[in-house]
């Protein structure tokens, strides 16, 4: 019983977090831009992308662990 509430917890809050995080993802790919003057924009674009993979693949690796 201890353990599926352990794992109860750690899912809300997996899920709250993952739920803003996805959130602030979506604004920016809303916004992407590779070919604007702006180094700035150019490197948030990209980092964008790359947060978005990380994101991915934090959310199947933490859902794989509560199976």
């Amino acid at each position: 019983m201890r353990r599926s509430f352990f794992y109860n917890g750690f899912y809300r809050t997996f899920i709250s977090s993952a739920n803003d995080y996805c959130f602030l993802l979506i604004l920016n790919i809303y916004i992407l831009s590779f070919d604007d003057n702006y180094i700035i924009n150019n490197i948030a674009s990209y980092l964008t992308l790359v947060l978005l993979i990380v994101y991915f693949l934090l959310l199947y690796f933490g859902l794989s662990i509560l199976k």
